[in-house]
């Protein structure tokens, strides 16, 4: 029998509870300044896998390839603004 069809609402529940695994932001947040590993993808492959969708190597460059535009025209850019506003008077000490 195949594995169940991915559902999106049920994908970003899935990525979110692996974040939540203790010790996995530090890592993961570590290895996308050092590696450029995008978090969210990472995680869906995991995901995925745990749903019996195994993505291969190929289809992983194929999703690298697709996000990489929206990650260095939006992504990358607010991180940046977030990361130098966390020294601004009056910021959110966890943003």
């Amino acid at each position: 029998m195949p594995p169940p069809a991915l559902d999106a609402d049920a994908a970003w529940t899935g990525i979110a509870a692996l974040y939540a695994e203790p010790g996995a932001e530090a890592d993961l947040l570590q290895r996308q300044d050092r590696d450029g590993l995008d978090v969210v993808l990472h995680l869906f492959v995991r995901w995925a896998a745990g749903q019996g969708h195994a993505i291969d190597a190929a289809a992983q460059r194929e999703a690298e390839a697709l996000v990489a535009p929206w990650r260095e025209q939006v992504i990358v850019p607010l991180r940046r603004l977030r990361r130098a506003m966390k020294g601004w008077p009056g910021a959110a000490h966890d943003a």
